[in-house]
């Protein structure tokens, strides 16, 4: 199999510039790669998923998550080897994940979906990997009964929770039973501390991505850091990464300078003029002032988040 330069049971959806035929035929035992009509290949699982993780990317082209130079220092730093994660918001499993790279590391884990296209690409590359797959909305009322019954240890190592909706509420509502080590959760960056602000979860409420209403503000994700026992140690724009606070040593950095250097030090990219406030304002503003200019740009969300200092 040495002659093979491909790493992803999904091949069919990439393209592979010198091959103009290839298909995998799956079975429990293994699968049969065929190649240009003429080379055929049986791999039992354990030589296909060591194609999978033989680490030959540039014939699988995918976005990386933001943070994941910082991911894996921190598991390097926290001695974590072939752990266990959940993905809430997995997306296909592959763009921008926070966790894909994780499996190719040995971790076995769990991972949610709930847009059914995106599901099924996921559910075709995951096929052969040590993860559990569900395509269902996520909420604050069934996460923990999920959770509890695909097994999940109760202190497993690595949270990804990336809603874009409600993700305040379903996180406090997992904290309420579980406890990763490892949490990297979403905020809406463009409100400072120390206001609070979360989008509600209820009837009638949804995000609005265009108008940039979703989520919660680092503030807010703060006040579950201070309930559960974790702090915050790391932002990048929207990615904010927490860690079980016996992990570490000495006092935390204040809000305002992790805020400083993960956001307002930053080059702001194009799509932040969509914003119905002004941003360069309520950067500046006192907090008394920002909390009404944010109030007045989300008027047409009215009763459906909470924001306070």
């Amino acid at each position: 199999m040495s002659d093979l330069n491909l790493i992803a049971p999904g091949v069919p959806y990439f393209d592979v510039a010198d091959k103009d035929f290839i298909q995998l035929y799956f079975d429990e035992s293994g699968c049969l790669l065929e190649i240009n009509r003429d080379k055929k290949y049986f791999m039992n699982r354990d030589e296909l998923r060591g194609m999978v993780f033989r680490g030959q990317s540039e014939q699988i082209v995918y976005p990386p998550a933001h943070s994941a130079d910082e991911i894996n220092r921190l598991i390097d730093n926290l001695y974590i080897k072939e752990g266990h994660f959940v993905d809430i918001g997995a997306y296909d499993g592959i763009s921008n994940s926070n966790t894909f790279p994780l499996l190719t590391q040995g971790w076995s884990g769990l991972a949610f979906e709930a847009d059914r296209h995106r599901f099924v690409k996921m559910a075709d590359l995951y096929r052969l990997l040590p993860v559990d797959i569900a395509a269902t909305f996520v909420t604050p009322d069934n996460v923990v009964n999920l959770l509890k019954g695909f097994n999940t240890p109760i202190e497993f190592d690595f949270l990804s929770i990336d809603i874009d909706s409600y993700d305040y509420h379903v996180l406090e509502a997992l904290l309420t039973e579980f406890h990763p080590t490892v949490i990297i959760a979403e905020v809406n960056e463009m409100i400072p501390p120390p206001l609070k602000f979360s989008m509600n979860f209820g009837e009638g409420c949804e995000m609005n991505l265009e108008k940039r209403f979703y989520g919660q503000s680092l503030a807010q994700l703060q006040m579950l850091c201070e309930r559960f026992g974790y702090h915050i140690i790391h932002m990048h724009y929207m990615d904010v990464i927490l860690v079980d606070k016996s992990y570490t040593e000495g006092e935390p950095e204040s809000l305002e300078s992790l805020y400083q250097s993960g956001f307002k030090d930053l080059p702001q990219p194009a799509y932040y003029k969509n914003y119905p406030f002004d941003i360069e304002r309520v950067q500046s503003a006192e907090p008394e002032e920002a909390l009404e200019l944010i109030k007045n740009g989300f008027a047409d969300f009215e009763g459906q988040f909470t924001l306070t200092l």
